[in-house]
């Protein structure tokens, strides 16, 4: 969505300047305003949004109507304000106001939206490939110890396609503290309760950080179970 945005958003900063350097410039004037009533993102009722209709004289003498690409929820414009337009000579009807709220306004919000959804999808795949790297150097060389099977449970938190995965808890002594610890595995998408009841399940941990460890499940389920 993030890359599909910031794409739309390029797009049409590409076809606004496509479209200002082909055009023919004009002086109009706001004769009316379009209404639409329409949702709010709350749900709650509606509201109007205007939209300008301009009038304008073309290069052949003949006068023209278009109506204005940006809405607002309040008039942005006087009736008989005198406005710049862009319009295309070889079919002067499709005609653009020449300002901010009209060429830039749109795409700055596509571009905007791509930036937020892509950053914040490339920081959940840094943290999820710097968690995969690290469970791989425990499975490798984590020191080794059982733990007791406790629970298979829902991770209700999380939610994937609408599916929240399990997790499965385990207790034991840490090695490096000698305290009883819970130790969680990654998020799965089978339930173990069965087939991990009375059993101890081995976790690999890192002895430098007792809050890096890898509760390894791999002789009961394999990676494509993973959530």
């Amino acid at each position: 969505m993030g890359l599909f945005a910031f794409a739309a958003g390029g797009w049409s900063i590409w076809s606004d300047r496509q479209f200002a350097e082909n055009g023919v410039q004009a002086t109009g004037t706001v004769v009316s305003f379009e209404q639409r009533r329409v949702k709010r993102s709350n749900s709650r009722g509606y509201r109007t949004m205007y939209r300008p209709v301009v009038t304008f004289d073309g290069q052949d003498g003949a006068e023209y109507r278009f109506v204005g690409q940006a809405g607002s929820s309040s008039p942005a414009y006087a009736i008989g304000e005198r406005v710049n337009v862009i319009y295309d000579p070889w079919s002067p009807d499709d005609a653009i106001i020449d300002d901010f709220g009209s060429r830039q306004k749109a795409p700055l919000i596509f571009l905007g939206v791509g930036l937020i959804v892509g950053g914040i999808g490339a920081v959940l795949v840094y943290f999820f490939l710097r968690r995969q790297r690290l469970n791989a150097q425990l499975k490798a060389s984590g020191m080794l110890v059982y733990a007791q099977y406790v629970d298979c449970e829902r991770n209700r938190r999380t939610k994937v396609n609408g599916r929240s995965p399990y997790v499965v808890s385990v207790q034991g002594t840490h090695p490096t503290t000698g305290q009883s610890t819970t130790f969680e595995s990654p998020p799965i998408w089978i339930n173990l309760s069965a087939v991990l009841k009375g059993k101890t399940v081995p976790v690999r941990i890192d002895p430098s950080n007792p809050k890096h460890y890898f509760v390894d499940l791999s002789q009961w389920i394999s990676e494509d179970k993973l959530a």
